[in-house]
């Protein structure tokens, strides 16, 4: 259901195979070979997901449309908020320090309780979406010996006001497994 694209330089589409066959990449077909379309057509075989080509042309349009700039002006504002969760005494912070480096996307642990839990009372108690466990990442989990990791994402049209609901809730969650 994924739709994307692939950009390759035209001096370097000759050297390049399809990955996959179908309908829309041959030319002709003759008892002992086949002959292919010329590129960009030959890396297209199949029905074309219409559907997720107009979804994905629209998700650019609207990127462009606000500015890549001032998408990353907002998440910097709003990640160097949810930073202060360091602030808590059983949170632990993962990734690089760095607001520039941390793009929209704070992943943390509330010590004593697993990642699954932690996601789901902020859901139940704030109706605060995160994502918890290895986000298809192990091999980083490992580094930081970790099961997983609550991951809290903010884009361009998340408010201030939102992460600081959030940080509300966590600290109450944190104070409760405290005095626990």
């Amino acid at each position: 259901q994924g739709t994307g694209f692939l950009y390759v330089r035209e001096e370097l589409t000759e050297e390049i195979q399809p990955l996959l066959y179908g309908g829309g990449i041959v030319r002709s077909v003759g008892e002992h070979k086949c002959e292919l379309v010329s590129p960009p057509q030959v890396f297209d075989a199949g029905t074309p997901n219409i559907p997720g080509i107009i979804g994905l042309g629209r998700a650019a349009e609207y990127v462009l449309d606000i500015g890549l700039e001032n998408i990353e002006h907002q998440e910097q504002k709003l990640v160097n908020r949810i930073l202060e969760v360091d602030a808590f005494d059983n949170v632990e912070v993962y990734g690089p320090g760095s607001v520039q480096k941390l793009g929209g996307v704070v992943s943390f642990n509330l010590k004593g309780l697993d990642s699954h839990e932690v996601s789901s009372l902020l859901d139940e108690i704030g109706n605060i979406a995160t994502r918890s466990g290895h986000h298809c990442a192990e091999p980083a989990m490992k580094h930081f010996d970790v099961e997983g990791n609550v991951r809290a994402s903010v884009h361009y049209y998340n408010t201030i006001e939102e992460v600081d609901k959030f940080l509300e809730i966590l600290g109450e969650i944190s104070k409760e497994l405290a005095q626990s």
